[in-house]
């Protein structure tokens, strides 16, 4: 029998949220007066409709549950709209364990009950595109551990074929997202269903073939340099036997960041096609002559499995160490060959098309001491590879240049054909790039004029093509260098040093790293721009700048002229071909012939065939930063001399100004007159669909960059070029003209409303009224009605019209202008502001604004089911208090009904006889005249500057590596057990909670180890030693990985506490120890021993070498050791239970077995008596079992029988005689006879140890 819970919540808040739209001119002013008058006349506590954010996130079950609306992405804990009948299970297990030392070891029995359940959860109302994270009673877990099915709740998904198993029918959930959980264990959980959690993106409106998410098929996929970061299989570092930390595997979906973050790629850009994969090499001196290209390591010291690290058959120990940038290495090292692979064939299956990149980064630090080409001492820190040149700027047009250029060439071409051949080894790549952006390299010329780096980058081109034949080869040429060429001493001679290049057969395509400058924007109306545009998000202003603007139709020829907007035309005096100068005239460039100059004249055509070639934008990119348009090809990274704003910009984080230059971009080409058709190979010139967007990271957002601490440049995320994190966001007019449409509100217009966020989450059944009503205050909206559309726009306090307190008109007995000042303590000092952090598991947070100058004001709050980053949030807050506290006078008037362009929302330049005022009007009443209400405004009001990154992330799930296993053949240790045992002691730093290990190739458990045991190396020798009595002068030193030891009393010690196995030549010796100390250096040093225990008197007479292992035996647990496995060498298989067999982090080792528990041990106080000439010889006998036992009488005989080898030597060694006998006794007549031994017989053994005596 099953339960259903059914559950309406979604079509009740359907039916609320879509209840009869309001006459739109009523709700337009009920809404603007609204949001005028919230913040400053409202109380000082608001309250948001429907439930606070974190309600909705527990897990709920009942009739009528609400299900929310999310748009964009949230953290929601749904509603379990079905369960199956709990099934149980029972487990019996036995085991024996060290239980606190010699021959106190125990055997127990439990029974564990385990339950299962399975459970569909609803999640949202609507679509979903995905499920990211997934949390349980709070703690991040792995969704891949479970078996799941998600239902995207769409209108045409199925039942679950479980519930329909289970339940006969069974409703398909339509329009409700929902995942079923099947078989879910309960035991980690309490034997209870959990608090699940979900991170969820769900899409919001319908989608524009023009957004930046639909535009996108090609992306740039970076970092490029991180050992591990291209890893699709977790890889760890060994700090120390079993202790591992996971490098690349720092996200909550559990997944190697590189898949976690392909994932979230293909999701956010539904339209991928392509990926263009970097992998760097490492440069080491701006001068060609010097610079070598090598691969780098961050430490060579590193040890990592189950990829241990090798790059061009090199490993960590041979290749170079990177500088380090404080205490951290510059950059990541170069990923393993194995990673990039990897990650190859894993894009690939995909069904993503791959473009190689190889690249320079050039690791230079601040304390270099490295001739700079320009002659100054120093080369600038961690500069951009294009800036590698002669090595003096006299050497350009002379012999050495051609040296120079070899010498640099002979390290790089062995990065890109190593590439090459990995990439054939990969199963071949769509494009392969032979280089990027060596700008300074293919401008070098020699004696002759030629172009060396040209010349081997062509020979590098045919040589690449040799081994990829099928693959596209092209050069990733900087915007600045794909072309034409002036040189700074030959103004009037032209070249296109590319062109040989771009001619030869090798070559397939044209590569530009577009970064073209777009726009010339700067702050406030007085700039020449100002006029073409709405601002600097305009989509048509920005695309008309692709082919247009600075680089085509005029440059700056000074940074005075670029500061005054000095432009000067781009014009060719000498030949009437603008074109040659203009770097974004692309279509001229492909289209025609190329003919150089020198000293004025036409030298001829190169090699380039017009329209012979597509081009492709190997890299195209805008940073979201303040006017990123204006300088494409700039970022901040404190790091390095290469980190600007683009010019004019506040250096703010800014969003918005990277899609729209990406949107407009995408735009600009997608259209055929812009992007004409070749008459040679009939495609377009451009291909658009490999528009390769710089960048998306291998690093997963939001892991990337709210885990500062791994990653040292995650703090320039905040204003780069990432898309991570970017895409995917949702436009804020999208949001509100879909909450509106749900509510049958269909005549809305919010277009003006271009601000971006994360996500939003109607929590429960509310009005459309309720659901924009927190949007309008925290993005400091108005909105009003014009002809029955309502429009919703962000306010701006930018003047737009002008009235003359002379053209305002009577009101009845009022006067005309009627004023009213508002007292200081009247208004908000500070803002408190709630909402959920993206970047810290969208747990509540709360930011506040304060104005300083009153600290005894009151505070307004706004609480918001908004997801953004602290960073908007201080932001937002502080642009919320300012508008608040400069509404300190609000206006009203009235005008002739003719005024025309005036609604809510506008603002107004008021003159009269108090001077200038500017207002925004906030309400307006049309009868005769026209009544308006305003307020104070200012364009300084609606600033909103982001800060930098603040993020407190969630815990990891706990990522195991291979664990550290020791197996023992040694003497019985516990109570009562008469058969030989192994004994198996694990170690694993995190500890997986147990250790399964397995007969190689068999299914069946061998073992489980619930609990580890502290396993070491000694640190020094440790000298032989005598059983049978304390030693308490000599000391042990030994280091542990992880973990700590006690000292104990010595009646603890007698009772058995404290054991250890030392491994030594003869084999493993149990000792015991009374102290423990910990060492300054992290040793431990051990001492007051009993050695030689149980019978390895042997054993401690050998000693220990340094290096040797130590086993703790009290948390160890043996297995039986039948005599049918004794003498051979057993194959294993051992990791952290739970993990799959058969690979990583499973490892694979072999026992010797022998039996040694089952083995006699010694006899003791041998004697001998000379009488006659026959020499008789006594001992007492020692048992492997219940020897303790003084008060038994007689010692224990331990075996089936009593039986004794006896065996006499002469002097040399030579056997004389062997005798047997079942007595403590036994005589012999040997007149040579020099020595003797004598051993127990076991049936099954056979002779155990033996005790030895010279006659």
């Amino acid at each position: 029998m099953t339960q259903s819970i059914q559950t309406f919540a979604a079509q009740a808040g359907q039916t609320a949220l879509r209840e009869a739209p309001r006459i739109a001119a009523a709700y337009a002013a009920d809404q603007a007066t609204l949001a005028a008058t919230n913040i400053l006349f409202g109380p000082v506590k608001r309250t948001r409709a429907g439930r606070p954010l974190e309600e909705i996130r527990i897990l709920t079950a009942g009739e009528g549950g609400g299900i929310p609306r999310v748009y964009g992405r949230a953290r929601v804990g749904g509603q379990i709209i079905w369960a199956s009948d709990v099934s149980e299970t029972t487990f019996t297990q036995t085991s024996t364990t060290g239980a606190k030392g010699v021959k106190r070891a125990s055997e127990t029995s439990a029974t564990e009950y385990r339950y299962k359940v399975s459970v569909a959860i609803a999640l949202c109302d609507g679509e979903l595109i995905r499920i990211g994270r997934v949390w349980a009673d709070g703690n991040l877990i792995t969704l891949a551990d479970f078996d799941y099915r998600i239902y995207h709740g769409t209108e045409d998904q199925s039942p679950d074929p479980l519930i329909e198993a289970l339940d006969g029918t069974a409703p398909a959930y339509k329009g409700t997202a929902y995942i079923v959980i099947e078989e879910l264990d309960l035991a980690p959980f309490g034997n209870r269903i959990p608090q699940f959690n979900f991170e969820i993106v769900c899409p919001v409106g319908e989608s524009d073939p023009d957004d930046m998410e639909q535009a996108i098929r090609a992306v740039t996929l970076i970092p490029g340099s991180g050992e591990a970061v291209y890893a699709m299989e977790p890889v760890f570092e060994t700090t120390g036997e079993g202790v591992t930390t996971a490098l690349n595997r720092h996200n909550g979906l559990g997944l190697p960041d590189a898949e976690a973050s392909l994932d979230e790629l293909q999701a956010v850009l539904p339209n991928l096609e392509s990926v263009s994969l970097v992998v760097s090499w490492f440069g080491d001196d701006l001068r060609a002559g010097h610079c070598q290209v090598r691969p780098g390591t961050e430490r060579p010291e590193r040890v990592s499995e189950p990829d241990l690290w090798s790059v061009n058959g090199e490993t960590r120990a041979e290749v170079r160490p990177l500088t380090q940038n404080g205490e951290t290495p510059s950059y990541g090292g170069t990923p393993s060959d194995e990673s990039v692979k990897a990650i190859i064939q894993d894009i690939k299956a995909r069904g993503l098309a791959v473009t190689f990149h190889p690249f320079v980064l050039m690791d230079i630090p601040a304390d270099n001491a490295l001739n700079d080409p320009s002659g100054a001492p120093s080369q600038p820190p961690y500069p951009w590879r294009g800036r590698i040149r002669a090595d003096s700027e006299v050497d350009d047009s002379s012999a050495a240049v051609r040296a120079q250029v070899d010498q640099f060439f002979d390290s790089y071409e062995v990065m890109a054909l190593h590439y090459a051949e990995l990439c054939a080894e990969a199963g071949g790549v769509e494009t392969f790039l032979i280089g990027s952006e060596l700008r300074g390299l293919t401008r070098l010329r020699d004696e002759s004029g030629a172009f060396p780096a040209v010349q081997r980058l062509i020979q590098l081109a045919q040589a690449v093509k040799a081994i990829l034949p099928a693959a596209t080869i092209t050069y990733g040429a900087d915007w600045s260098e794909y072309g034409s060429y002036v040189p700074s001493d030959a103004l009037s001679d032209l070249y296109y040093p590319l062109d040989p290049l771009w001619a030869d057969s090798s070559i397939g395509a044209i590569g530009i790293d577009n970064y073209f400058p777009l726009t010339d924007w700067r702050e406030g109306e007085g700039h020449l721009d100002a006029a073409e545009a709405e601002g600097p998000y305009d989509l048509d202003y920005i695309a008309s700048r692709v082919a247009g603007g600075e680089g085509f139709d005029w440059y700056y020829a000074s940074e005075a002229d670029r500061q005054e907007q000095v432009r000067t035309p781009i014009t060719d005096g000498a030949f009437g071909e603008p074109h040659v100068f203009r770097p974004k005239d692309l279509i001229s460039w492909w289209s025609l012939p190329h003919e150089e100059r020198s000293a004025g004249s036409k030298t001829g055509a190169t090699p380039w065939v017009p329209q012979s070639k597509p081009i492709l934008f190997t890299e195209i990119g805008c940073a979201a930063i303040d006017k990123g348009a204006n300088q494409p090809n700039v970022f901040l990274d404190p790091k390095s001399s290469e980190s600007f704003a683009p010019h004019f910009s506040t250096g703010a984080r800014d969003d918005r100004a990277q899609r729209a230059a990406l949107e407009a971009q995408h735009r600009y080409w997608s259209k055929p007159q812009n992007n004409p058709a070749s008459s040679v190979y009939g495609g377009s010139m451009l291909d658009a669909s490999r528009m390769a967007v710089y960048c998306w990271d291998a690093r997963p957002f939001p892991e990337f960059p709210a885990r500062q601490s791994l990653w040292a440049d995650a703090g320039n995320w905040t204003t780069g070029h990432w898309l991570n994190g970017r895409a995917g966001k949702v436009r804020l007019s999208r949001l509100i003209e879909a909450l509106g449409r749900e509510a049958g509100l269909f005549a809305i217009n919010a277009s003006a409303c271009d601000q971006l966020l994360s996500g939003y989450v109607v929590s429960e059944p509310m009005t459309a009224r309720q659901a924009i009503e927190p949007l309008l205050d925290l993005y400091q909206l108005d909105t009003w009605a014009r002809e029955g559309v309502v429009y919703v726009a962000p306010r701006h306090g930018t003047e737009e019209l002008s009235v003359d307190e002379g053209d305002l008109v009577l009101r009845g007995d009022r006067q005309p202008l009627a004023l009213d000042h508002r007292q200081a303590e009247e208004l908000p000092a500070a803002l408190s502001l709630t909402y959920a952090d993206e970047l810290s598991g969208f747990g509540l947070k709360i930011v506040e604004a304060r104005d300083e100058t009153d600290p005894g004001g009151r505070t307004a709050r706004i609480g918001t089911s908004v997801i953004m980053e602290e960073g908007e949030a201080r932001a937002r807050a502080r642009a919320i208090l300012a508008e608040a506290r400069g509404m300190d006078l609000t206006a009203s008037f009235a005008l002739p009904e003719l005024a025309d362009g005036i609604e809510p929302g506008t603002v107004l330049r008021l003159t009269g006889e108090e001077g200038a005022l500017t207002l925004r009007v906030t309400a307006m009443t049309e009868t005769d005249i026209r009544a308006i209400d305003t307020v104070r405004t200012d364009p300084g009001l609606f600033a909103v500057t982001y800060e930098g990154i603040a993020a407190s992330p969630d815990l990891l799930p706990v990522t195991y590596g291979a664990v550290l296993l020791g197996a023992l053949d040694i003497p019985l240790l516990t109570e009562g057990s008469t058969e030989a045992q192994l004994w198996l002691a694990a170690f694993a730093e995190p500890w997986p909670g147990g250790v399964a290990v397995y007969r190689q190739g068999e299914a069946a458990l061998l073992a489980r180890l619930s609990r580890q045991s502290p396993m070491g190396r000694l640190t020094a020798p440790l000298a032989p030693g005598t059983a049978g009595r304390w030693d308490r002068g000599s000391t042990l030193s030994l280091s542990l990985p992880a973990g700590s030891l006690e000292s104990r009393p010595e009646a603890d010690i007698l009772a058995g506490a404290q054991l250890a196995a030392v491994e030594t030549p003869r084999g493993w010796e149990l000792l015991q120890f009374q102290s423990a100390a910990l060492q300054p250096d992290g040793t431990w040093q051990l001492s007051g021993f009993l050695r030689g225990r149980n019978g390895t008197e042997e054993e401690a007479a050998a000693g220990a070498d340094t290096g040797s292992r130590i086993v703790l035996l009290d948390e160890a647990s043996s297995l039986p050791l039948p005599p049918d496995r004794w003498g051979i060498t057993e194959a294993i298989t051992y990791g952290p239970e739970g993990a799959e067999p058969g690979a990583y982090p499973y490892r694979e080792g072999s026992i010797a077995l022998e039996g040694r528990g089952a083995r006699p041990l010694s006899p003791v106080h041998l004697r001998a008596e000379n009488a006659a000439g026959t020499t008789t010889l006594h001992w007492i006998r020692r048992t492997r079992i219940g020897g303790d036992r003084f008060s038994s009488g007689d010692i224990p005989l331990g075996e089936t029988e009593e039986h004794y080898e006896i065996n006499v030597f002469d002097q040399n060694g030579a056997l004389l005689e062997t005798i047997e006998t079942t007595a403590p006794t036994a005589s012999f007549a040997q007149a040579n006879a020099h020595s003797v031994t004598v051993a127990q017989r076991s049936s099954v053994y056979g002779a155990g140890r033996a005790a030895s005596l010279v006659l």
